[in-house]
């Protein structure tokens, strides 16, 4: 396991200019240790790369273990940060136990906070490649567990309980599951494949207005599956309502045999 002692911080008259600095050297490791990973990615470079001398690193990180989890705990907090406010709504909506109208709303503010934070800041684009190293084996694993004990496990768990209330069905039931999964897995086909779909629409940038469009539709496609889903329960609801109720069990093997038999006796001539 990865250790580095606390990162020193800048003396009193340079503590904006050198938080300035330290920002500065991860955002510039971010992109490196995604392309190159963890042991390719060397001080010295990512120190070039940033425009400060190698003895730099070590003083505001100690190491480049130090470093590294410097820039975990950065794309951590910026996912915290872009997504809190749509998350303690939905929240809000859960716990007042909302209609499936507010929490299909809710949802898509989740979306739309989703979308403004991995679609429209350009910063985003450069974290996937450092995340996907780590959940293939190919890095120290620190990002990905931090992301997930601190966004992605509230994120899903939020998610998939509105899925779940619209439904009818558990929060934690396969099908609801895979529902929210598919749901927000819109966003991130865009995410990711990024640069595809900038060849296919012939755009050299996702622009702000880009990223509006695309939020439109995802949005539009969020709320028309809840509405749908909202729909389909409440017709199983019905049907379950219609349907005859059911025979005590083993009450139509013991008496109704013979109950027939008993009639079909009567009948003879």
């Amino acid at each position: 396991m990865m250790q580095s002692n606390p990162r020193r911080r800048p003396v009193e008259g340079g503590y904006a200019r050198g938080q300035e600095t330290r920002l500065r050297i991860i955002r510039t490791a971010i992109p490196l240790f995604g392309r190159l990973g963890f042991e390719s990615a060397s001080t010295r470079e990512i120190a070039a790369e940033a425009g400060v001398n190698p003895p730099a690193l070590q003083y505001y990180f100690d190491s480049k273990e130090g470093l590294y989890r410097a820039c975990a705990e950065y794309i951590t907090e910026q996912a915290v940060l872009a997504m809190d406010p749509a998350l303690v709504e939905a929240e809000r909506q859960l716990a007042r136990a909302a209609d499936a109208a507010n929490l299909t709303e809710a949802y898509c503010g989740i979306v739309e906070a989703l979308a403004d934070h991995l679609l429209c800041d350009p910063r985003a684009s450069s974290w996937s490649p450092l995340l996907a190293r780590e959940q293939a084996g190919l890095g120290p694993a620190i990002a990905y567990p931090m992301l997930r004990d601190r966004f992605i496990d509230r994120f899903q768990g939020v998610c998939a309980e509105i899925v779940g209330r619209i439904t009818g069905r558990a929060a934690d039931d396969p099908q609801t599951l895979l529902r929210m999964l598919a749901i927000n897995g819109q966003l991130v086909s865009f995410h990711i494949g990024r640069n595809g779909v900038m060849n296919m629409l012939g755009w050299s940038q996702v622009t702000p207005e880009h990223g509006d469009l695309i939020k439109s539709v995802v949005i539009d496609h969020a709320r028309a599956l809840l509405q749908a889903e909202h729909r389909a329960a409440a017709g199983r609801r019905v049907t379950a309502s219609d349907a005859p109720p059911a025979a005590a069990p083993g009450a139509a093997g013991r008496k109704g045999p013979r109950r027939a038999l008993a009639s079909s006796v009567r009948k003879r001539p």
